[in-house]
């Protein structure tokens, strides 16, 4: 019993480690060079279950004039109910309709109900919200990008 408490402390303490280390990677890269333009602008946003304790997740876009636009869609906590209506479709929605981020494929969620899809754009400016929805069209997370930063330039 003593072995599986601590067999699970290294797993939480390596899942940890993993997510530290991919938010290190993330904040690395938007302060390189490439990202260097002060007119870049990063819109981040929360996606909230459609059902009490239905997960979660967040949603990141990047808006630039001289580098392609990006946008990365993190779900997490997804429940074993729910992963069982994979695949899930992840869209952008603004004024000008709604641009496909990606697909979470069945087996495409890690033991804890997290998966992350992305994909770079020629444009995503005014694309403000977020939708998750299952293999039927029922959405499962949304949310809005209601906050704003600019990405600052790598210093001297």
């Amino acid at each position: 019993m003593a072995n599986r408490a601590a067999d699970s402390d290294r797993l939480v303490q390596l899942e940890t480690l993993r997510s530290q280390s991919a938010v290190e990677r993330f904040r690395d890269l938007l302060n390189s060079a490439e990202f260097g333009d002060p007119e870049d602008e990063v819109f981040l946003g929360t996606l909230n279950p459609a059902a009490p304790g239905g997960g979660g997740g967040s949603a990141l876009t990047l808006v630039s004039p001289s580098i392609i636009d990006m946008a990365i869609v993190l779900v997490n906590g997804v429940p074993e109910e729910t992963r069982e209506l994979l695949p899930f479709t992840i869209r952008l929605r603004g004024a000008e309709g709604a641009l496909m981020v990606g697909r979470i494929e069945k087996g495409g969620l890690d033991d804890s109900g997290a998966g992350i899809v992305m994909r770079e754009f020629d444009e995503l400016a005014g694309y403000d919200s977020v939708t998750v929805r299952d293999v039927n069209g029922d959405v499962v997370l949304s949310g809005s990008m209601q906050t704003r930063a600019a990405v600052t330039s790598p210093g001297p």
